[in-house]
């Protein structure tokens, strides 16, 4: 679903989508494996990622030398950041075939209200170049309260061009949801990440060619989950499993699988 909503926006070339989940749900890793796919599905659009950190120095300059280290642009102490900042991203959406930059901030709670404005003007910087800045924000619940403060400090633009849309990423709550969730390894994602092979079939070839799928395993998968964690009723309705907790698993099923593969192969709760 991430993906999606992130392909839709970029695809209309639009800013202001804000995701918000819990830590350790899965948010970092559900940002690589949509630049990993857009850079197969949108090869035109120029990716970035940023992680952001509290920042003691809230100056212009400051913010965008961190920008600039995050995604490699060349730092001359004889240029203005910014500026270099600004023709890096268009340089590169040239190179790869518009004029569309996408950025994913990671840890997006950790922006302040002025870091936010500084933002806005490297995003008015290009559009005023003709370009367009997709921003993705993706951060915890503090993310919603940097909204907030960004409001009651009438910083309105800022509001209209980042916090437009709001998403929120959890945990699985159902043996349906880790249905869907398993599939994508048999369909969707790849590894290694630039094979044609999925994570499925990298491990279990023979099982995989023979018909076998890792998400035919979702009814043994989620009673071991249940078993194993005993979530209270409550707990699975509002948090889910984590996301961090699933990997784990099934990356440990599909090492034991690889020794295991056969075209008759199945798993079982054990």
């Amino acid at each position: 679903y991430f993906y999606e909503v992130v392909y839709d926006h970029i695809l209309a070339r639009k800013s202001g989508l804000y995701c918000m989940g819990e830590f350790r749900v899965g948010k970092t890793k559900a940002i690589q494996n949509a630049i990993l796919r857009l850079e197969k599905d949108m090869p035109w659009a120029a990716i970035f990622f940023h992680s952001a950190e509290r920042a003691l120095h809230q100056t212009k300059k400051a913010f965008c030398l961190a920008l600039s280290r995050s995604i490699n642009c060349p730092i001359s102490k004889r240029q203005n950041p910014s500026d270099c900042l600004t023709r890096y991203l268009m340089t590169h959406a040239v190179k790869a075939g518009s004029k569309t930059c996408v950025i994913f901030i990671d840890e997006a709670q950790m922006l302040t209200v002025m870091q936010m404005r500084y933002l806005l003007e490297i995003w008015n910087d290009l559009r005023r170049e003709g370009f367009i800045l997709v921003t993705i924000l993706i951060g915890q619940k503090d993310l919603d309260s940097l909204k907030q403060l960004t409001s009651e400090e009438d910083h309105g633009a800022v509001v209209a061009r980042f916090f437009v849309r709001d998403i929120y990423i959890g945990g699985l709550h159902s043996k349906e949801q880790l249905f869907e969730y398993l599939s994508a390894f048999d369909s969707k994602l790849t590894y290694p990440s630039e094979s044609e092979w999925t994570y499925t079939r990298f491990f279990c070839q023979k099982a995989f060619d023979a018909g076998w799928r890792l998400s035919s395993e979702a009814g043994n998968f989620w009673n071991s989950l249940m078993f194993q964690a005993t979530p209270s009723g409550k707990t699975l309705r509002l948090a889910g499993f984590r996301l961090a907790f699933v990997n784990d698993a099934i990356h440990g099923f599909l090492l034991d699988s690889m020794k295991l593969d056969k075209p008759k192969f199945k798993g079982s709760k054990k």
